[in-house]
């Protein structure tokens, strides 16, 4: 994949998630007194949730997976 259409898809996941967000400020369904470190956790479980989705996360003991991980430690991602 070029790197143009990973940032597509990065920005893409991410706006997402924030549109999602932001619906739920317009509905009043978030709490008024929420700060940062609410919506930061909400970030974090709102991306965890979309990334359980995908291929790789169903299965952690797959080999594309065990690779995955490994890229994530050893290149500091």
């Amino acid at each position: 994949m070029t790197e143009r259409k990973q940032k597509a898809l990065v920005r893409e996941i991410s706006k997402n998630v924030v549109r999602s967000i932001c619906e739920k400020i317009d509905s009043g369904a978030i709490p008024a007194e929420w700060d940062g470190h609410e919506f930061r956790c909400l970030l974090a479980v709102r991306h965890h949730e979309s990334a359980d989705v995908g291929s790789i996360m169903r299965d952690k003991r797959s080999r594309r997976y065990r690779e995955f991980a490994n890229l994530v430690l050893i290149r500091n991602l």
